[in-house]
């Protein structure tokens, strides 16, 4: 299956991510899930099982296998002042690129001000992050997501490239328990975790950085402050009423 995500970490990623992959079909699913790159640098897990499918759909927020049908779950690859350049796979491994007004793109999020890819940086659609989108614009389970977010009141820390082991294992320290209050899985490579009240949001991401850097240096760890989420969910109540249902 074609995963719409790419990393470009050495070493054991692949061999650690199929093992994760493994371990959630536990008891219904018997042989080993290798994990590879396609010719175009989506990462790609076999055997195509549906059972394997499935459980990777109940542990993320955004359904990161490639689909034919929107919503597409893409990957924000380039983002500039005043555009966005999107790119996610076919169910076949072909990839499709899309260059959309960085404006455009915020608006449907709720954002009117001058800073749209601020914005975008700030709620956590930066270069590299997933993005679920239909009709070139985010999906409304994006809408949801940033809402949900929006309403837990908390600063966030965006965790990119990194299998979801890998964060429990640093997440379950002593040290890192004080200071976050929970996280969940957006994709297979990508998390975020939700800080305590009172936890100052730059000093925790630098903690954290430093504890992934035993793992790998090409973690990503991404400060994202609650109060620039807050204005757009505001507006994304007004016009979409649903998200409150």
């Amino acid at each position: 299956m074609i995963i719409a995500e790419k990393s470009d970490r050495g070493g054991d990623l692949l061999e650690k991510l199929g093992e994760w992959v493994r371990g959630l079909a536990e008891g219904v699913f018997e042989g080993e899930v290798e994990a590879g790159y396609s010719g175009e640098g989506w990462i790609v897990l076999e055997p195509d099982e549906e059972v394997l499918m499935s459980s990777i759909r109940l542990q993320t927020r955004i359904d990161p296998i490639a689909s034919d049908k929107p919503p597409h779950t893409a990957r924000i690859s380039k983002l500039w002042e005043d555009k966005i350049l999107i790119e996610y796979p076919s169910r076949g491994g072909r990839t499709f690129r899309k260059r959309i007004p960085a404006e455009r793109f915020a608006a449907a999020l709720g954002y009117g001000g001058d800073d749209p890819a601020g914005f975008l940086r700030g709620v956590g659609l930066g270069e590299g992050c997933p993005v679920s989108v239909a009709a070139d614009l985010p999906s409304s389970l994006q809408l949801r997501l940033l809402f949900e977010q929006a309403l837990k009141g908390l600063d966030r820390l965006l965790i990119l490239n990194a299998v979801a082991s890998e964060v429990d294992q640093i997440l379950s320290l002593e040290s890192m328990k004080a200071l976050i209050a929970g996280y969940e899985n957006l994709t297979l490579l990508t998390h975020l975790a939700y800080l305590r009240l009172g936890v100052g949001l730059e000093k925790a991401a630098e903690r954290l950085r430093r504890e992934f850097e035993a793992i790998s240096g090409r973690i990503v760890v991404r400060a994202l402050p609650w109060r620039i989420l807050a204005e757009a969910a505001r507006s994304l109540r007004i016009y979409f009423p649903s998200l409150l249902e």
